[in-house]
């Protein structure tokens, strides 16, 4: 399968086109980005891993596959990568086809830019209808970190986000109330909406 790597100064990073998704991002010798040893390179399944692009749906979806079918598409590469003193980006681009209408019938644009620097990626959607009804979507992209001691590791900017807490029977809708949350058993949560200014 066709990847793209971007690189600045000792950052690097690697975007495969199915699925425009993030298998690498390292700062120095520092891998941050966690891909499964099970993960399948076939341009048919999702990459197990990474940062997968989930749209137009987040979660199961009743007219396709399970987080839509952006992670399982083949993108475009719109701006080719390109350093500047700043950093390093690429775009890529996905729009709608014969196949994505099958299951979703809009007419878009999707560009997805990454953007390196020397210890920070930025990853921007930019989305346009260019169709004539109102789109209705959800999106994600699916980070997965590569954590070194789980029981360290925190999270800030929740405060105050409902959540649906999964590992509890009928999935209750609960509100973050700590500052940093910590993993310290089995977590499946997902946050609603962004965090609160």
């Amino acid at each position: 399968m066709e990847f793209v790597d971007i690189k600045f100064k000792e950052a690097s990073c690697r975007i495969y086109k199915f699925g425009a998704t993030i298998t690498q991002w390292k700062v120095g010798e520092k891998e941050i980005i966690f891909v499964s040893p099970k993960a399948i390179y076939d341009g048919k399944k999702a990459i197990r891993g990474g940062v997968p692009v989930c749209f137009p749906s987040f979660g199961p979806w009743e007219f396709g596959p399970q987080h839509g079918f952006a992670r399982i598409t083949n993108w475009e590469v719109v701006e080719e990568p390109k350093e500047t003193e700043s950093g390093a980006s690429v775009t890529f681009r996905l729009t709608d086809s014969e196949e994505t209408r099958k299951s979703w019938n809009y007419k878009f644009t999707l560009d997805y830019k990454i953007s390196l620097e020397s210890d920070k990626l930025n990853l921007e959607f930019n989305l346009k209808n260019t169709g004539e009804e109102d789109l209705s979507f959800t999106s994600a992209l699916h980070t997965y970190f590569n954590v070194d001691h789980i029981e360290k590791a925190r999270v800030s900017g929740l405060k105050g986000l409902k959540y649906l807490d999964k590992t509890l029977p009928d999935i209750p809708t609960n509100t973050e109330s700590r500052d940093e949350v910590s993993v310290s058993s089995w977590t499946d949560r997902v946050y609603l909406g962004p965090a609160p200014p």
